[in-house]
């Protein structure tokens, strides 16, 4: 009888146990998963606010021009220099050349090959003045999307974003301050291989891309 009883309790006790050691391991499966499930979570809300912020950023490096006024200038004679953002002063200054060439061209002692220089040097800035315009358009477009940028992205960026994706952008913001704040070519807007703007856009969006297929 007593060894029946010892039986029966050790089979609960055993019961008890296992049931125990179950639970305890249910519980650390539930646990690791639920560990896993705010992992992913976490990776996914990442990758779409980091694919937010760079589509923000490329929208706005899209829309800066890729050459400068001073480059644009280079087909006619003695053109004003274009340096920190100095657009309103060099129209003014593209429009007291045509009307000094006009002058010029009231003169009777001009030759026909004078003549001809002249008209096409007209020609030339009216040309250049529409281009500068729009480069001047583009370029404050792109500044204020930029800023957008910076306003709705600069945290998680700073969080997210890749080292080199960061050294890229600083490239690039460079590239433009040169351009267009201290006024130095692009080297040769016709070649996009050259073209130093061109070729650090193109740098920092393929360094966005390889960032996002690592997310």
């Amino acid at each position: 009888m007593l060894s029946r009883l010892v039986r029966a309790l050790g089979s609960i006790i055993v019961n008890v146990l296992s049931t125990i050691i179950s639970k305890s391991i249910a519980d650390k499966d539930n646990i690791k998963n639920e560990k896993q499930k705010k992992i992913q979570s976490d990776y996914k809300e990442k990758g779409k606010k980091l694919t937010d912020a760079y589509e923000s950023l490329v929208s706005a490096i899209n829309l800066y021009p890729i050459e400068s006024p001073n480059d644009i200038m280079e087909i006619i004679e003695l053109a004003p220099n274009f340096r920190l953002l100095n657009y309103k002063s060099v129209l003014k200054t593209l429009d007291i050349k045509t009307e000094f060439y006009k002058k010029e061209m009231e003169s009777y002692c001009l030759d026909y090959e004078r003549k001809s220089d002249i008209e096409d040097e007209i020609y030339n800035i009216k040309l250049i003045k529409g281009k500068i315009e729009e480069n001047k358009n583009n370029y404050f477009r792109a500044k204020k999307a930029y800023s957008s940028f910076e306003i709705l992205y600069k945290n998680i960026f700073c969080i997210y974003a890749s080292q080199d994706v960061r050294n890229r952008l600083v490239e690039f913001k460079v590239n433009i301050s040169n351009t267009f704040i201290a006024g130095l070519s692009v080297n040769n807007f016709d070649d996009s291989t050259k073209n130093i703007i061109e070729v650090s856009k193109r740098e920092l969006i393929d360094a966005i891309r390889d960032d996002l297929g690592n997310n």
